[in-house]
């Protein structure tokens, strides 16, 4: 049960992204500084569906500078999940969600040079790199494809 709200799973459809810029630190496209990028961003193109990483309630939606639209997902046991530069929000702040569920589109709202998903995980409030779960559960065999792409 506790593997189904962690948010260890891809936000996007498996088949449909790559990702463009890693997390760690880089040279940021739109303000041109050195700075640490909190997450991955996911190619995709404008209004590609955004999935929940887990189960969760919604923290808070909204606009921010550098993020353009956002979501905030609250999954329990100190963990969070960032979705940024939508083009559109589904949810509202206290909704419930369950994994795999469609939340937003992605598109190029905020400090963005493009079309993409913008997806960060945070324990404690600190930044975790989301490809260190991925492998995770890649290893051990379990599915990082959204529930709703599975065939039944």
């Amino acid at each position: 049960m506790i593997w189904y709200h962690l948010p260890m799973h891809t936000p996007v459809k498996a088949f449909q992204w790559r990702i463009n810029s890693s997390f760690g630190f880089r040279y940021h496209p739109v303000t041109k500084q050195w700075k640490l990028h909190k997450g991955l961003d996911f190619a995709v193109p404008c209004d590609s569906m955004v999935l929940a990483a887990g189960a969760g309630i919604v923290m808070n939606t909204g606009y921010d500078q550098n993020l353009g639209n956002f979501i905030k997902l609250n999954h329990g046991l100190n963990w969070i999940s960032v979705y940024a530069h939508l083009s559109k929000i589904l949810v509202s702040a206290s909704d419930f969600i369950f994994s795999s569920t469609l939340i937003a589109l992605s598109g190029t709202t905020g400090h963005s040079t493009g079309c993409h998903l913008h997806y960060g995980i945070y324990f404690k409030n600190m930044e975790i790199d989301p490809l260190g779960y991925f492998a995770i559960l890649k290893k051990k065999n379990l599915s990082v494809t959204p529930l709703h792409a599975l065939k039944y």
